[in-house]
């Protein structure tokens, strides 16, 4: 099976290694295509046995980004029998107990198009330490907690039309129940932060600000940390960590979706703050 996976980037240093240094290992056959949005970091100079399409620095505009993103899936599909796309910070992770890779897990599905269950990754600042990205990201994180609108479409076998922030599509959700997508975004406060701060300053279309997309990424410092550490630190206090167990959660998503101008869309409700099992610690 020929598999390929996209990113699209801007000055990804400390998430462009992770996203290669896992996908390389849990998909070792398959084509790695980064999109540089004109990174000046230096972050994209060197990335050996990864394919770079770069790209001249203009507004950042996700129309323009999710057109560009959909015509080149529909051009891989003509070679790949699949291609998937993620953000930097989105790793797409089997079940360790059902498959050893993703790249063995997406072998024997049938399926033409799949979401992973959503999960973001919680670092309790009071009790966890800064994270050592040396070591693997999961042996130092030990929570998550489900979101509806990140599972999302990003596994095919068949040209999809994403919809700006890939939550979306033009078919009816289906969810690999063995397949989750870590969000890392929030893995690190300081280095959200960070991030935060290279996003906070880029020059975005009046088109994009007017439908407010990515307006997370314009967020001022106090807002960013209550809502992505402070109001889940204080869910987790509030409620303690449930089981890893998404079945009522994803029975809802499926539940209140709906079709809107020929795009089927997700309601936006987040899951308790689960642990995330022993068997996902070395998986990145």
């Amino acid at each position: 099976m020929n598999i390929a996976i996209v990113t699209m980037v801007y000055n990804e240093s400390v998430n462009l290694p992770i996203w290669i240094r896992y996908y390389r290992r849990a998909a070792p056959s398959a084509t790695l295509l980064v999109v540089d949005h004109a990174s000046d970091d230096g972050s994209t100079d060197h990335i050996p046995e990864v394919n770079k399409l770069p790209l001249p620095r203009n507004e950042m505009d996700e129309w323009a980004r999710t057109r560009l993103i959909n015509y080149l899936q529909r051009a891989l599909l003509q070679y790949y029998d699949l291609v998937i796309y993620t953000d930097c910070d989105e790793l797409i992770v089997p079940d360790p107990a059902k498959s050893p890779s993703l790249e063995a897990h997406l072998a024997i599905q049938s399926y033409e198009y799949a979401s992973p269950v959503g999960l973001n990754i919680i670092h309790l600042v009071d009790v966890e330490a800064p994270i050592d990205l040396i070591q693997p990201l999961l042996s130092q994180r030990r929570y998550c907690q489900f979101q509806a609108t990140m599972c999302k479409p990003l596994i095919t076998r068949i040209p999809l039309s994403w919809e700006p922030g890939f939550h979306e599509c033009d078919k009816p959700i289906h969810i690999d129940k063995d397949l989750y997508i870590f969000h890392t975004k929030a893995v690190d406060q300081d280095l959200a932060l960070n991030r935060l701060h290279i996003t906070q300053n880029l020059p975005w279309s009046q088109k994009a600000i007017d439908a407010n997309h990515g307006h997370h990424h314009r967020y001022d410092d106090e807002r960013f940390v209550r809502e992505f550490f402070l109001d889940r630190v204080y869910q987790f206090r509030k409620q303690g960590a449930q089981p890893f167990d998404f079945g009522a959660e994803i029975a809802r998503l499926q539940q209140e979706s709906f079709v809107n101008s020929g795009v089927f869309r997700v309601r936006q409700f987040t899951g308790p703050v689960v642990e995330i099992p022993e068997r996902f610690r070395e998986a990145f």
